[in-house]
């Protein structure tokens, strides 16, 4: 079963890979991307940086009830 934000995606008519993602991540949260160094593949997201700069951008990343807005 796909995740949330998976389907959601997938609804957009995109692929939730982990390419998708970093795009995302560079996209959304430019001054956090710039911090991380990324090393996604197609079925994964891997970003490896200071667990300060994953609490800023945990901090900032859309909830459930944002992602169930986008599918309605």
């Amino acid at each position: 079963m796909l995740e949330a934000s998976d389907a959601a995606v997938v609804a957009f008519g995109h692929q939730p890979n982990g390419c998708f993602w970093e795009a995302l991540v560079r996209f959304a949260w430019p001054d956090t991307a710039e911090h991380v160094d990324c090393d996604s593949e197609a079925g994964m997201f891997c970003a490896v940086g200071k667990s300060s700069d994953a609490a800023r951008a945990s901090s900032r990343a859309p909830r459930q009830s944002a992602v169930r807005a986008l599918r309605a």
